[in-house]
């Protein structure tokens, strides 16, 4: 079986515009994005538009609007990756915003990356 990939996690977001995502990661991070892009030593957090989206209000995941892409440094630690992504994940369900983690590692997050959450 391979290695798992801990240097990327997009997250699928439902119900939360762009600029709400970006003032819930300064809430939950500190710091500030560059346009789109909030960087950090060892890895970075994006926020961007899906523009794949063919059906909107759509239920399947990866139709939502928004999401949220996770890029890691290879020479970080793998508890690195699910440490961030959990805290992504945490502080949007918190806020009551709607979101599922599609990664290598997604098993090792909180409701399998949110896939399970009911």
């Amino acid at each position: 079986m391979p290695d798992k990939d801990y240097d990327y996690c997009k997250i699928f977001v439902k119900n939360a515009s762009f600029d709400e995502l970006q003032s819930l990661m300064v809430d939950a991070f500190g710091g500030d994005f560059n346009i789109r892009t909030m960087q950090f030593d060892g890895y970075s957090i994006d926020i961007e538009k899906n523009t794949t989206v063919t059906e909107e209000g759509s239920e399947d995941f990866v139709q939502w609007p928004v999401f949220i892409e996770f890029f890691g440094e290879d020479d970080r630690p793998e508890g690195v990756a699910v440490e961030v992504v959990t805290r992504i994940l945490n502080s949007l369900w918190g806020n009551g915003v709607r979101a599922v983690a599609a990664c290598d590692f997604e098993d090792e997050l909180p409701w399998s990356g949110g896939i399970a959450r009911p």
